[in-house]
């Protein structure tokens, strides 16, 4: 699974209406959210500490989803960009 499929997941477990609302509930910029959630970026490895902390998902999880992504895309995930 990539990082958009996992944010989406999230989205409607929690009841998260919108990109503001899911923005505001896992302290990220809105427009950061809809970059990850369209895979143009992903997360870097600090971002993925805080959606880790933000939802209780193992950050190790969170990084590999951010590095493997859901294409097989290997890349720096430091560096926030595909």
């Amino acid at each position: 699974m990539g990082i958009p499929a996992w944010l989406r997941g999230v989205m409607k477990e929690r009841g998260y209406i919108g990109v503001r609302q899911t923005a505001r509930e896992l302290g990220v910029d809105p427009s950061q959210l809809v970059r990850w959630l369209h895979g143009v970026t992903r997360p870097s490895v600090l971002s993925c500490r805080h959606l880790a902390a933000a939802t209780g998902t193992p950050l190790e999880e969170l990084v590999l989803m951010a590095t493997i992504g859901g294409d097989g895309d290997a890349h720096d995930p430091s560096d926030g960009n595909r």
